[in-house]
């Protein structure tokens, strides 16, 4: 048998000469579990059409208690001092939620979660910071994972 050993002939020979077609990447997905972190980030970066790094630079420590309790937003780069400039990911978001792009200043601050929450989540009890778990996250993730789909976005390292 001329075949034998060779799996790349009897590829050809089986398929009349055309090699099969590559599978489909798969689309990238986030978990929904309400925990913004370095997954949830690096989607939200892609769908925005951003550098994709996981994380999200320059914002205040001051904030720290209005967004990470516990778990949450275990993505952000805090700093101690305020940045002169916030992340490009938060002024995306912030731009997205209907602030016009020369008032964003991508810093996740109280107006911003207020508006995160307030788009996220029909009748929030609290509108001033994420929980751990946060239903206006997992909300979030949901429509991530949904433009990842229309848009064919696949994992990359970051």
């Amino acid at each position: 048998n001329k075949f034998y050993g060779d799996s790349d002939a009897w590829k050809a020979y089986a398929t009349g000469g055309k090699s099969a077609p590559a599978p489909e990447p798969e689309v990238w997905q986030t978990e929904e579990d309400g925990l913004w972190g370095k997954d949830t980030t690096a989607l939200a970066q892609a769908v925005e059409g951003i550098a994709v790094t996981g994380r999200v630079y320059r914002q205040p420590a001051g904030n720290r208690a209005l967004v990470a309790v516990g778990d949450q937003c275990s993505s952000f780069v805090w700093v101690d001092e305020m940045p002169d400039e916030g992340s490009l990911l938060v002024r995306r978001i912030q731009n997205d939620l209907g602030t016009p792009w020369g008032e964003c200043d991508g810093i996740f601050g109280p107006k911003t979660s207020r508006a995160f929450i307030k788009r996220w989540v029909k009748n929030p009890k609290d509108t001033s910071k994420l929980g751990d778990p946060s239903g206006a996250v997992k909300a979030w993730q949901k429509w991530l994972n949904e433009k990842a789909r229309e848009m064919g976005i696949t994992r990359v390292d970051y």
